[in-house]
């Protein structure tokens, strides 16, 4: 079979198809169509719906985050993100970035408005890089960095509470660390390499980064964005006809297996292949042909370039004929029919398969319409082609050229002088599962300087017999030959994984010392004695990671290492990295101890016998575990996050050592073979955030709570107490689960998991009568609400299936209790709007919340961005953005009768990433996520109308948007590359400037302001900011946590107000209210004027005149600057309620009926209530309904009996309803205190009772009649252990009957012991109605036939658990008389015909899997 799966790098480069269109000529409807199939026709179709599991086959990262983001991000005209933009917008800002002098009220804008680091600072994020300070001998010193999150230092790594300082001196401040070393020549030069090739994610690399004073400054040395650089899209390679003229050229794909292409050509004529043969396997619809290349081709393609048609082998067998053939090189073409749904008629790349080592000659793959043409063209005269590889990389990829990826970089020292060795990577970014972007295809390899990085000479390693160069990962220079030795990974072609190569003495060419199998990703140490070891992804599911071991630099055949046997029994013993060893890998030595080794994988492992056990144990003593799941509970051994990436020794004392993870950073000291292991994390802020909520300012201003939770930097639950008037936020980390933490001094939050795994969207409550939060995992499973009153976790919704986004949009409605969700499917587009949750009934606890779905024809893409309006008073609406640029308002959420506006701008084209209101309903910020288009509109006319404010943003994706609620000219907005700012939003064509003070360059994933203009930023890579909204001048800021008060006529009631001061504010304000009613008087706490230079809060208490009119006021209360005069404001509804509702003379307070007239409060049961009002004027017991069942099914005796307590001087009326079809009853005044009704037939009947005597009442009551089910049983065998469990129904009372014993029962389940042989059980009730239930049940390994003898028929009961079986009768003359097949049925019993045998006797024959058996039969 041809191979159909291709996972690696060079099969997703070949199998791209880019095709470049001129929007300028189309329509805006047909941009919008075009990007809506280029979503419908994403390159992760398929693998975003995938399961956890089916990614790691794949080797894709589990997390699914980076491929939404690629589809998001897309620009609809070329159906890719446009990331070489990004790039060289970031190079740009670093070289003009400046500090602004103006007056500022902007996050970012200036140093006074700079963003400050907020956290997690518990919690890392993925960390590769590590190293020890070579200048402090205390070993106190350390450096490391975040893949995503910067370059950090900590001066006294051995207390865990010694906090990491973040660099920035002329270094990225997220730069992607991936390695980290010194020279030590001069250990005050420092070395960082940056970016992952491997894993194709956000960690795009940056090159190679210099530090001459010890690490406090840095600069660029080699690689990275320059001036140089040109952007380029590839024109690929062809197959190029050299005669006849007027054909081709035909694009090709590369095999992934013999030697490679070069820019030397390769001409000679194409011949058809001939096998001789049709032979093949047509059910996969391909089949085999004579060109197939699957059997020997003949001598004419002897020094020829073969054509071979795509068939039914693999590729390799094709390539190796024709090459057995005498063939210089093959030209595969494609064929596909369209049965297959993993082929394509594209070009594409040929995997390899067994025997593809001994490929010698380069084979090409062409499309299935060019190589139709082709072969028509060699069929009928000579042709001449001529092969070559001119381009890298396919045609339409956009190619990014310069040195991005440093795997790994090393400083020998060459007797005094220093030698600088880098291993550069290359790779597509985000997961480009199409890989339209690589960055360095023609720049990959080994590079070194001897000058101190200021010229760079590439030393080229060229995988045998090809010209491909190998793509190197680990670098180790030997402790004992000073050689550099390296491992690869595979290249740009998908070739040269797996290797192990060393150089020459003065490192100007490789040998290869060893392949291994089968390998993909590979490390490399060597250990102080020169002992080598390896450590290999490997493409073998059965044996997905090895370990090699060489003492003698592979002179030998290497030994075969024992794997880690992680204790977590969750982890196969064949595979430590539990499917993940293309992401988790790692392998190091001790460089004082040549015997002490350790991997890691999902956890930690170390060996102090150098991997090798003499009396066969296994050598690995497991040091750190992840959890306490799966059995590791019981493991004495530190806990350490989970997927292990990197481990650094300090050169003082090798006992000490880091490690990297993806929760951050970890310290370790030896002892013996375990290891005391513990967290470094303290504001090691590289956390990746999808998602911020923010608790109201005064949510815990009269609250002290305390919320359990984990501190992943231990794996220990601890308690937060949140108290006061704090910082409160909730937030979605990647691989860190929900984190919540608080802070009241702007300062670094301890973050406590709430939630486990990956955390999702995050939202607080911002009704402060209920104070709660929302958290998520994934799609929408796991959604849940804590509620800070009574400390508890409700479940919203728990479920398993994917529906809506791996990180899913939610918006909270706290007003109303609804929280509206992507549900969106592969069948239908909706948003899950979940209610009546937020009354926290103990009884919910665990139930799922109700649910209405909403949905719309028009909505025909996933949804991307949902928004609750704070507006509404009486019917909650919503607004939805779809990833096709659509945007609805949806109003009435709250019934099943919602109301859709489309509300879609003229000019959205892209998918919506935010929805945002300003200081009214009218007011709409729209923003879109992706390259190509224009990314910001205003609407003021409630999205009637759109205005474009792109202005002079750069081309780059934008996440979210908050406008200036103080100074509404002034918006910020969250990018790809940090926050940006406007202070002239409202001009036709804003002015954008990046809010770089604080933050820059990272990822804004979310935006929240609080009611107190504080501004929130979650980032993916450098955890939580905050700043603040301010004015261009001292101001002061009205605002209530209460929207209306209520007041009775001649009472009294209050409210308070908070103030907030801004820019200085410092003068004599005066307070007071407009619109109250006449004659109201008001009373200040502390007084009317109030000199205010700081945020406080003033009571006002209203006393109401009695005589003033009931109705509804709008309050204005203002606070005057009595200096400048200039007045603040803030508005509050005041309802002023009647004394006397009804106007019937008696005061509310003593009415027993105050909505109802009734001067002579009459009660007739004394319950409070006037009788004109009360629905049950009568005492509640007053009445009585009574019922009893049918006795048997249609025995039709069932009755209604109605008891009256006490005497009454009026009389009661009965009427009753319902029950079966055709019942009718004429109502009835009832004589007397007991009424009856007889020989009714089984039904529901409602009992209505009224009098005239109150014309209020009715009450009713509810009779279901029944009458008696058949009886029923279901039996379930273990005939293993000879027992029978019975469920029975439709009694109370069973009669269980076994063999003649009786067993009496009022349990609907009962078990039975069964003895060998024939089991009758028989089952009845008290009722014979209801009928009885016999079952025969045989339990035995033989076999018995019953009656014996027989007449025309018998039964054969069949013992054990065989399924079917074979029955053969003879004669005592051994004549076959008949023999049949049967299905042996649940009651292991089948018939044996006998009716046409004539009398005399037999013998039957059984035989079965199990049983075989022979039985005497006498026929009567």
């Amino acid at each position: 079979m041809n191979y159909r799966i291709r996972i690696f790098l060079s099969a997703l480069l070949l199998i791209a198809v880019s095709v470049y269109i001129n929007s300028e000529y189309f329509s805006l409807e047909k941009k919008r169509t075009i990007h809506e199939q280029f979503l419908e026709n994403s390159p992760f179709k398929v693998s975003y719906k995938a399961t956890k599991k089916e990614r790691k086959k794949l080797k894709l990262p589990p997390n699914k985050y980076a491929e939404k983001m690629w589809e998001l991000s897309m620009d609809p005209a070329t159906g890719r993100p446009s990331y070489e933009k990004l790039f060289e917008l970031q190079f740009n800002l670093r070289k003009k970035r400046f500090s602004s002098e103006k007056q500022t009220s902007v996050p970012g804008e200036s140093e006074e408005m700079k963003w400050v680091e907020r956290g997690p600072g518990n919690v890392g994020g993925r960390t590769k890089g590590m190293m020890f300070d070579p200048n402090d001998s205390s070993s106190e010193t350390a450096f490391a960095g975040g893949v995503s999150g910067g370059l950090f230092k900590n001066t006294n790594i051995s207390n865990p509470e010694s906090p990491w300082q973040h660099i920035t001196k002329g270094i990225p401040d997220n730069i992607p660390v991936s390695n980290i070393t010194y020279d030590p020549n001069n250990t005050n030069i420092f070395y960082v390499g940056t970016g992952e090739s491997y894993t194709g994610a956000d960690s795009l690399g940056n090159g190679l980064w210099k530090s001459i004073d010890g690490g406090d400054t840095w600069s660029n040395i080699f690689g990275g964005k320059s001036d140089n650089e040109i952007t380029y899209i590839s024109v690929g390679n062809s197959v190029v006809v050299t005669s006849p003229s007027g054909y081709g050229p035909y694009t090709y794909a590369s095999a992934a297996f013999g030697p490679a292409l070069s820019k030397d050509a390769i001409v000679n004529n194409l011949i058809l292949a001939n096998d001789g043969s049709t032979e093949g396997n047509s059910s996969d619809g391909i089949g085999g042909s004579i060109s197939d290349g699957c059997q020997s081709i003949d001598s004419s393609v002897n020094g020829k370039i073969a054509l071979i048609e795509r068939g039914d082998c693999s590729f390799t067998v094709k390539v190796k004929n024709a090459q057995d053939a005498g063939a210089i090189a093959v030209v595969v073409m494609n064929r596909d029919d369209g049965s297959q749904s993993d082929w394509n008629s594209d070009a594409i790349t040929m995997g390899a398969s067994t025997g593809s080592d001994q490929i010698t000659i380069p084979s090409v793959m062409i499309s299935a319409s060019d190589g139709t043409k082709l072969k028509e063209l060699v069929e009928k005269e000579t042709v001449t082609v001529s092969l070559s590889k001119k381009n890298s990389v396919v045609k339409g990829v956009t190619v990014v050229p310069g040195i991005f990826y440093i795997n790994d970089v090393v400083v020998r020292n060459n007797n005094g002088e220093s030698e600088i060795y880098i291993a550069t990577g290359t790779s597509n970014h985000r997961r480009d599962g199409s890989a339209t972007h690589i960055f360095g295809p023609n720049d990959f390899g080994i590079w070194k300087s001897s000058d101190s990085g200021s010229t760079w000479t590439k030393i080229p390693v060229f995988i045998d017999g090809t010209t491909s160069l190998y793509q190197p990962m680990d670098l180790e220079i030997s402790p004992s030959t000073n050689k550099l030795w390296m491992s690869t990974t595979r290249n740009f072609d998908g070739l040269g994984a797996g290797v192990i190569l060393v150089s020459n003495d003065d490192v100007t060419s490789f040998i290869k010392k060893y392949t291994v199998q089968d390998g993909l990703r590979t490390e490399l140490e060597i250990a102080k004695n020169g002992d080598v070891y390896v450590l290999a992804d490997v493409n073998n599911s059965a044996a997905p990671v090895t370990i090699i071991k060489s003492t003698n630099e592979f002179a030998s055949t290497p030994t075969i290492i024992t794997l880690p046997n992680d204790v977590d029994s969750g982890i196969p013993a064949s595979d430590f990295t539990r499917g993940q060893s293309f992401y988790d890998l790692l392998i190091e030595s001790d460089p004082n101890n040549s015997n002490t080794i350790f991997v890691g994988g999902i956890d930690l492992f170390k060996s102090i016998n150098g991997a090798v056990d003499s009396n066969s144990n296994n050598p690995w003593n497991q040091i750190s575990k992840w959890s306490n799941n799966n059995a590791l509970n019981s493991l004495a051994a530190g806990y350490a996050h989970a997927d292990q990436h990197g481990a650094a020794f300090s050169p003082f004392d090798s006992q000490k050592k880091l490690f990297g993870n993806d929760g951050g950073i970890y310290f370790s000291v030896s002892n013996n073979a375990s290891e005391t292991i513990s967290s470094r994390n303290k504001n090691f802020i590289t956390s990746q955030i999808y998602s911020i909520g923010v608790a109201p300012s005064e949510m815990f201003k009269n609250l002290s709570k305390q919320i359990s939770g984990r501190d992943l930097s231990n794996f220990q639950r601890k308690t937060l107490t949140i108290e006061g008037m704090t910082d409160v936020v909730v937030a979605g980390l990647q691989d860190n689960g929900n984190q919540l933490f608080s802070d009241n001094n702007n300062g670094i939050g301890t973050g406590y998991d709430i939630s486990g795994g990956d955390g999702a969207a995050a939202m607080f409550s911002q009704d402060p009568t209920k104070p709660y939060m929302i958290t998520n995992y994934v799609y929408n499973q796991y959604v849940e609400a804590y509620d800070f009153k009574s400390n508890t976790l409700f479940t919203i919704k728990n479920q398993t299936s994917q529906n809506g986004d791996f990180i899913n949009v939610q918006a909270l409605d706290s007003k109303f209790g609804i929280l509206y969700s992507n549900y969106s499917n592969s069948l239908n587009n909706a948003v899950a709007a979940y209610y009546d949750w937020d009354n926290f009934n103990p009884s919910d606890v665990s139930s799922n919340a109700p649910v209405r779905f909403l949905t719309f024809p028009n909505m025909d893409a996933n949804v991307s961005a949902l928004t609750a309006s704070t507006f509404e008073s009486s019917n909650p609406s919503v607004m939805v953005g779809l990833e096709n640029g659509r945007l609805f308002r949806v109003d009435n959420t709250n019934t099943s009768n919602s109301s859709w506006n489309e509300l879609t701008g003229n000019e959205f084209l892209g998918s919506i990433s935010d929805i945002e209101y300003g200081d009214s309903k009218n007011e709409l910020f729209v923003t879109l996520h992706n390259y190509g288009v224009k990314n910001i509109f205003y609407s003021s006319d409630a999205g009637k109308t759109w205005a474009n404010k792109e202005g002079d943003l750069p081309d780059v994706p934008v996440l979210c948007i908050l406008q200036n609620p103080i100074v509404s000219n002034e918006v910020i907005i969250g990018t790809d590359l940090g926050v940006w700012y406007t202070k002239n939003f409202k001009d036709e064509s804003p002015n954008w400037n990046q809010g770089f003070n604080g933050m820059s360059d990272v990822r804004v994933t979310d935006l929240d302001m609080r009611d107190d203009y504080k501004v929130f930023a979650s980032t993916y890579g450098r955890g939580v900011f905050s700043s603040h909204f301010d004015s261009d001048t001292p101001m002061l800021r009205l605002s209530s946590n209460q929207s209306s008060i209520r007041i009775n006529q001649g009472g009294t009631g209050s409210f308070k107000i908070s103030y907030k001061v801004l820019k200085s504010y410092n003068e004599e304000t005066e307070f007071s209210i407009d619109g109250l009613p006449s004659g109201t008087t008001i009373a200040y706490n502390p007084s009317k004027k109030v000199n205010i230079n700081s945020d406080g809060e003033i009571s006002f208490e209203l006393t109401i005149p009695i005589d003033s009119q009931p109705k509804l006021y709008e309050l204005v209360v203002k606070g005057t600057n009595n200096g400048s005069g200039q007045v603040e404001s803030t508005e509050l509804k005041l309802t002023v309620l009647s004394n006397d509702n009804d106007n019937d003379g008696i005061l509310n307070e003593v009415d027993n009926c105050p909505n109802t007239a009734n001067a002579d409060q009459k009660d007739f049961d004394n319950d409070g209530f006037g009788d004109v009002c009360d629905p049950n004027p009568i005492p509640s017991d007053s009445l009585n309904v009574e019922y009893t069942n049918e006795t048997c099914r249609n025995s039709n005796n069932g009755s209604l009996k109605v008891s009256i307590k006490g005497e009454f001087d009026f009389k009661f009326k009965i009427e009753v309803a319902g029950g079966p079809s055709g019942f009718t009853h004429t109502p009835e005044l009832i004589n007397g205190n007991v009424w009856s009704l007889t020989d009714l037939k089984a039904g529901l009947y409602i009992v209505y009772l009224t009098t005239e005597a109150f014309p209020n009442l009715k009450q009713y009551f509810k009779a279901n009649i029944t009458e008696p089910a058949d009886i029923t049983v279901v039996s379930k065998v273990n005939r293993d252990k000879k027992q029978v469990a019975l469920d029975l129904n439709g009694g109370t009372k069973y009669n269980v009957e076994l063999n003649g014993n009786l067993i009496t029962t009022y349990d609907d389940n009962i078990d039975l012991s069964l003895s060998s042989g024939i089991n009758v059980i028989k089952v009845t009730t008290g009722l014979d109605c209801q009928g009885i239930y016999e079952e025969i049940i045989f339990v035995s390994e033989n076999i018995l036939l019953s009656p014996n003898p027989a007449n025309e028929s018998s039964k054969l009961w069949v013992g054990g658990n065989d399924e079917n079986i074979n029955m053969t009768l003879f004669d005592i003359t051994g004549r076959v008389i008949w023999t049949r097949n049967d299905n042996v049925p649940y009651s292991r019993s089948l018939n044996v015909p006998l009716s046409k045998v004539k009398s005399g006797l037999y013998i039957l024959k059984v035989d079965s899997e199990t049983i075989k058996k022979s039985i005497k039969v006498i026929k009567e």
